[in-house]
């Protein structure tokens, strides 16, 4: 995601811009944070989004690559429980990414967690949810643009 926010502002004016990356599990924020991935993984990434925003491993470190840090510095961690009282991230927040999770709530933990969610988005922000997840039944206040994506009024 930071490498497609990154792309499309290459060729503006400087601007700040973070992305908090969130999960409830302590051990895949250690392991998503340190930012490094078997070249497997990244082969279906182009060659130069790879020299751009990745340095290979040397030595031990052969067959993997890492973020460079300059992208990386752009991605924060937080290990966040959509029901938790408060969530450690800024309330006006442009988009939400919360996909594949809501299949797991049953409805009245899922408006939970909708509401929770909304009230961090910025107005005109979106939520962005899975393909195989829906908020019919769930009072949310958003406008549904199309499947999968919600909108603050």
């Amino acid at each position: 995601m930071a490498i497609v926010v990154a792309e499309h502002l290459r060729a503006c004016q400087p601007l700040e811009w973070q992305i908090t990356a969130s999960d409830i599990s302590r051990r895949i924020l250690v392991h998503a944070e340190q930012g490094v991935y078997q070249l497997d993984a990244v082969r279906t990434v182009p060659q130069e989004l790879l020299k751009r925003y990745f340095q290979k491993g040397i030595g031990i470190r052969t067959g993997s690559c890492r973020i460079k840090p300059e992208l990386k510095g752009r991605v924060r961690f937080e290990r966040i429980n959509l029901f938790q009282a408060t969530y450690p991230v800024a309330r006006k927040q442009h988009v939400i990414f919360c996909r594949n999770v809501m299949i797991y709530f049953d409805p009245p933990s899922r408006a939970i967690a909708v509401h929770r969610l909304t009230q961090h988005l910025s107005p005109g922000g979106f939520l962005i949810v899975g393909h195989s997840e829906s908020l019919l039944g769930t009072r949310h206040g958003l406008q549904a643009i199309q499947q999968g994506i919600y909108q603050r009024p």
